[in-house]
């Protein structure tokens, strides 16, 4: 097996429940050379917790003075951290242990992926695997080299930057798997808040992680194939199978109609958001 040297980054905000369970079964890991933990202004206990570990030589605590959100911290991480592997962790897990952290790095020191995505699976059955918001799990293991270029735009993605990273990603036709991690459990905001409070912060999410994408518009269109280059190719081998050869100019100009108007419709439902919690506030 591979063992190039790995950096574990945890970014947390009010975690004082769970943040010393998750720094202690990483420190337990021998696939784990050094952790760097950051506190996004944490109003909580958390900062505490940080200090208890101060001395180590394998833990690096970093306190934010004030909350930036998930992306600013994770670049303060990914700036700071030296190993050749990054394995970012959640701070609110509750049973992490070294058995699902070797699930997670298995696949990328073994050379079969560039980037690992784990995602949590509680119960049983197809149902709990199949999973449309796997793609948005913090669990995830890649290179260093690969992720720095886009330390600037992590910077200011906030909830979008799982979105942000699996896109460059996408685009640059790196390897991703996703790893099922069974019985790990992070609880969900409905389990940690109050019914209204979690949809508020859902919320948010979502309009944050529309608003990377629109940010990086560019990006997301060149991930999906819908840049110019990637219309092009579609709409020939869709005039083709159809025998339109004549017809795949026009079947780009449709697609080039088609997408500006998605990502406008997706810039004003994130404008209507704003302004629906500035009037609520």
């Amino acid at each position: 097996m591979n063992h190039r040297t790995c950096t574990a980054i945890v970014c947390a905000y009010n975690e004082e429940r769970t943040l010393a369970g998750v720094l202690y079964a990483l420190i337990d890991s021998p696939q784990i050379d050094k952790i760097v933990v950051v506190d996004d202004g944490s109003s909580d206990g958390t900062p505490g917790i940080l200090r208890s570990f101060e001395g180590r030589d394998d833990v690096l605590p970093i306190r934010l003075s004030e909350n930036k959100g998930k992306g600013y911290a994770m670049a303060e991480g990914i700036s700071i951290a030296r190993g050749e592997l990054l394995l970012f962790v959640d701070g609110d897990l509750l049973n992490l242990t070294s058995h699902f952290i070797e699930q997670v790095l298995h696949p990328i020191r073994n050379g079969e992926a560039d980037m690992v995505i784990g995602y949590p699976v509680r119960g049983e059955g197809w149902a709990w695997r199949i999973n449309p918001l796997r793609p948005l799990s913090g669990e995830r293991a890649l290179f260093r080299t690969d992720i720095l270029p886009l330390l600037d735009a992590i910077r200011k993605s906030r909830f979008g930057v799982e979105t942000l990273i699996n896109l460059h990603y996408c685009k640059e036709g790196k390897r991703i798997r996703h790893v099922p991690l069974q019985g790990l459990i992070h609880p969900i905001k409905l389990e940690k808040t109050s019914p209204t409070d979690a949809l508020g912060l859902y919320a948010q999410e979502a309009s944050q992680i529309a608003e990377t994408i629109i940010r990086n518009r560019a990006l997301a269109m060149s991930a999906f194939g819908l840049d110019r280059a990637g219309i092009r190719g579609r709409c020939s081998r869709l005039a083709e199978q159809l025998s339109l050869k004549g017809d795949a100019s026009l079947l780009r100009r449709s697609y080039m109609d088609i997408m500006p108007a998605q990502f406008e419709w997706l810039s004003s439902w994130r404008q209507r958001s704003i302004r629906q919690r500035q009037r609520k506030s």
